[in-house]
Formats: C-alpha cells, structure tokens, sequence
C-alpha cells in the first residue's frame, strides 16, 4: 500500500479529525489498519522533520 501525497494527508487529517475511529479507515481507504498506522507515523515523522525549526 502506497498512498500518494495527498491521500497520505486526507489519513492524517481524518485521524485528527476522528481519533477513536480507527475500525473505519479500512473501509475508508481501503487497507488495513496496520497500513494506515504506518503511513500515518511515516507522514508524522516527515511533517517533524521538515518544520522541526519553526516547531520550537
């Protein structure tokens, strides 16, 4: 599973949006959870690493 930019935001922005609904997302973005855990810590890790200096 290799989301594309944009669809990689739509995951994170639906985390934030619906935290505890988890069970969804396969239904939602056709994965598994495991799939989207993984791109949302990839896209977290990304978004620190870019704005690290204006995050402090």
């Amino acid at each position: 599973f290799y989301p594309l930019p944009e669809e990689d935001f739509c995951i994170l922005l639906y985390q934030l949006f619906y935290p505890h609904h988890l069970k969804d997302y396969s239904q939602i973005f056709g994965c598994s959870r495991t799939q989207l855990l993984v791109v949302l810590n990839d896209i977290i890790i990304y978004l620190v690493k870019q704005y690290k200096q204006t995050l402090k």
